[in-house]
């Protein structure tokens, strides 16, 4: 199956610590995505290939793993 034309993921605490760096090269045309539940603890430089997306869901049940700064590419992405 082609997913290229996903428009919304929900990632939902499937023990991610790491952004999957697929995501913002190929699935561009995301508009939503959910990583709640999941120790995500810094971005890629490219996440601001994912310009259609307007909600990005970060929660993160670990406060040590928290994002510490945003890539200069976040600017990008959908106000």
């Amino acid at each position: 199956a082609n997913f290229l034309n996903l428009k919304k993921l929900y990632l939902y605490g499937d023990g991610f610590y790491h952004f999957p760096e697929v995501i913002s090269s190929h699935y561009l045309n995301l508009e939503f995505l959910d990583f709640s539940g999941n120790a995500i603890s810094n971005l890629p430089d490219n996440i601001g290939n994912l310009i259609k997306l307007d909600t990005l869901i970060l929660n993160n049940p670990q406060d040590s793993k928290r994002l510490k700064k945003l890539p200069d590419s976040f600017g990008n992405l959908k106000s």
